[in-house]
């Protein structure tokens, strides 16, 4: 998830590229949240910002280590393989984590089974 600042409003946006592109995020995350939802997927919303400290909760001292070598997994896998992706693969980490039965997320929510 984004940083949490509400978007202005629609003429503010158009009106700076910055916005636009924020308001393209957040555009983008609703409608991948809503395509899992509706097909029973469930979705954890976390924000980058808590990340890190998400990160020392569900790892504790390996942390660090897994960042590590999340971060060097872009050698084998090829470009791209920026800060995106290694904040999605840490987030997809925490989640899939057996210790996960303490991880809440921001905004957590499991879509309804069908």
């Amino acid at each position: 998830m984004a940083s949490g600042r509400k978007l202005p409003s629609l003429a503010e946006i158009l009106a700076s590229h910055a916005f636009i592109h924020a308001a393209e995020g957040e555009f983008f995350r609703s409608i991948v949240h809503k395509a899992c939802e509706d097909l029973g997927i469930a979705v954890t919303r976390l924000r980058e910002r808590e990340l890190e400290q998400r990160a020392k909760e569900v790892l504790g001292k390996k942390a660090t280590q897994v960042k590590q070598r999340i971060s060097v997994f872009g050698k084998r896998l090829g470009p791209p393989w920026t800060q995106d992706e290694k904040i999605a693969a840490l987030a997809a980490t925490l989640i899939l984590s057996p210790s996960r039965s303490s991880f809440t997320g921001t905004g957590g929510h499991r879509a309804p089974s069908r």
